[in-house]
């Protein structure tokens, strides 16, 4: 059992990406935007987080480049219901900015274990 972070600014994405996780076996808390994720991570660091691309204020491909440096062992996974901005593949930007792998939402929970049993150490 791995301890999971969700970053994300909508609360009923946010909840429903913790309960699919706990369903999984795993230990998970939530974040509305990436100043309070950090602070988490700062604390006690995740296994992985799960961080949403667009986000007030400061927006995932930030949040990443800032988790990087505060938890470097944190595997991050870039989510987003929306996978281009103008002509840029955002979701690509984040994996080369330091995201492990990407999800576009919506997804399933048999993608979800897939992807966390792929990325997280078995125990």
């Amino acid at each position: 059992m791995s301890r999971i972070l969700v970053i994300d600014d909508q609360e009923i994405v946010r909840n429903l990406v913790i309960q699919m996780v706990e369903a999984l076996g795993h230990k998970c808390e939530g974040a509305p935007d990436c100043q309070t994720g950090v602070s988490i991570c700062r604390e006690n660091p995740p296994a992985l987080a799960f961080v949403d691309v667009f986000m007030p204020a400061k927006d995932g491909v930030e949040c990443i480049q800032e988790l990087r440096q505060v938890s470097p062992d944190t595997v991050l996974v870039a989510i987003t219901g929306g996978g281009a901005y103008g002509n840029v593949d955002i979701l690509k930007v984040a994996e080369r900015l330091g995201a492990a792998r990407t999800l576009q939402k919506p997804f399933a929970l048999g993608q979800l274990r897939d992807l966390l049993t792929e990325l997280l150490p078995q125990s």
